[in-house]
């Protein structure tokens, strides 16, 4: 009974360990007939973690070009590549209902890989990881 007792307070606070996540993009390319598979998701802690604003009415907390500059930075230091440029870069809310009052920024980065990461106002960045 005890063991039953303790493997259930285990699997309990194992499942409050994981992370809610929230996907921003999953994407996937081939090269040389291999085929990769990326997500790109947030964490909803790191998401609580930025300010709360109106794209419309409040002034950004990080720029454009910071958000670049900061991508860019993250991207060579975790690829150790140069990137070849951007791709495109958006301003965007996230895709639940819970957060809509915050934003962030996604840099597409055209490069050795080509990945999108996501810029949150609080000036982290986060990078795809492999599936």
């Amino acid at each position: 009974m005890l063991r039953i007792f303790a493997f259930t307070l285990f699997t309990l606070l194992s499942c409050e360990a994981v992370a809610e996540m929230l996907t921003i993009e999953t994407r996937s390319h081939t090269v040389n007939g291999v085929t990769s598979k990326y997500v790109l998701e947030v964490n909803v802690e790191d998401v609580k973690l930025t300010p709360i604003l109106d794209p419309a009415k409040d002034e950004l907390p990080v720029s454009i070009e910071k958000a670049i500059e900061l991508a860019l930075k993250k991207y060579t230091e975790t690829y150790e590549s140069e990137p070849r440029g951007i791709a495109s870069v958006s301003l965007n809310d996230f895709p639940t209902w819970d957060y809509k009052d915050r934003w962030h920024y996604k840099v597409e980065i055209i490069g050795d890989p080509h990945v999108s990461v996501v810029v949150l106002f609080n000036e982290k960045v986060i990078l795809p990881r492999k599936k």
